[in-house]
């Protein structure tokens, strides 16, 4: 195969991978509704801007400064790729235009891998520490008063293991950030000599960031063994909703008035998701959570909850 035809193939292929990322770009990803996306200049960032600001008080005269940065997060941006290759012989062959198709699945590979992170990290917060020192997900330590793994006791209508998360993201911090140090990068191995030698072409994209935890006041685990009936779906909600009520966050001087920063939110589809680690459970919440109660055959269900978060499933949270 001439190598100008190998080099104007992976030519093309490098705009087709820009404009389907354009494209992705322009518009934001699911996982951009409960992770903030922030860039990031170097391989290792240390984040000291996560405590909360000091609350208001009345003025006496002097100034009331708090400090900002109780804590170091340290984060390592890693690097990923996604990479395939074809035989010199195919791509002379392809009267298809089907190779032509491959860039833009990786775009959308690359666009959407935070999402996994993300959800990797929701995983894992019981065990990885966020920037106050204690692990995303606790029942104590850290800054503030937060304990948001509950473990209901529900009888259940089979025995199962379940994980839930309800993520809050309508307030200055969502519960994730993504930093993002490099944006997909495509490469590839036409027209050099190797690719004639080897008789393949090589494409790749890399891409470099890493997900850390903002708040933990924001965020709760929800364990159980046992499929809930949907009136125990209820319970479930609402010992949700109990437990962002009493959550305290850290005052910014010994001074502020105590502050519950969920007292009063009203959660909605516009700022709360409920992540559910399989589809047997997520059809029951969806029910409780989006269905209306007329279609509910069963009077210890109220209907109360509806419309308080979206609904979303993935097997990455399976325990």
């Amino acid at each position: 195969m001439p190598a100008e035809k190998v080099s104007i193939f992976t030519g093309q292929m490098r705009t087709d991978f820009d404009t389907a990322w354009a494209q992705l770009n322009a518009e934001q990803a699911p996982w951009e509704g409960w992770t903030d996306k922030i860039q990031s200049g170097s391989r290792i960032e240390h984040i000291s801007w996560l405590t909360p600001t000091p609350g208001m008080g009345r003025y006496t005269g002097a100034r009331r400064y708090g400090a900002i940065s109780n804590y170091t997060y340290k984060l390592e941006n890693l690097e990923y790729d996604g990479a395939f290759k074809i035989p010199l012989r195919d791509i002379e062959d392809d009267l298809t235009g089907g190779y032509a198709k491959k860039p833009a699945e990786l775009a959308k590979e690359a666009r959407n891998w935070p999402n996994y992170l993300g959800l990797q990290a929701l995983a894992n917060g019981s065990t990885v520490n966020c920037y106050d020192g204690a692990a995303f997900f606790r029942t104590s330590g850290g800054e503030g008063t937060v304990s948001n793994i509950i473990t209901p006791s529900i009888t259940g209508s089979a025995t199962a293991n379940h994980t839930l998360y309800f993520l809050f993201h309508g307030g200055p911090l969502k519960p994730l950030f993504y930093l993002d140090r490099k944006a997909p990068k495509p490469g590839d191995t036409g027209g050099l000599e190797t690719s004639f030698e080897e008789k393949v072409v090589k494409y790749w994209v890399d891409i470099e960031g890493v997900v850390g935890y903002a708040w933990p006041w924001d965020a709760v685990k929800v364990t159980l063994t046992k499929t809930p009936t949907l009136a125990e779906c209820e319970q479930i909600m609402r010992e949700i909703v109990n437990a962002f009520r009493g959550f305290k966050a850290p005052k910014g001087l010994a001074t502020d008035i105590d502050k519950y920063p969920h007292e009063q939110t009203q959660f909605s589809t516009a700022n709360a998701t409920l992540f559910c680690s399989g589809t047997g459970i997520e059809y029951l919440f969806k029910t409780v959570l989006t269905q209306s109660p007329l279609t509910v055959v069963n009077s210890n269900v109220t209907g109360q909850y509806l419309g308080m978060a979206n609904v979303l499933v993935s097997n990455v949270l399976n325990p």
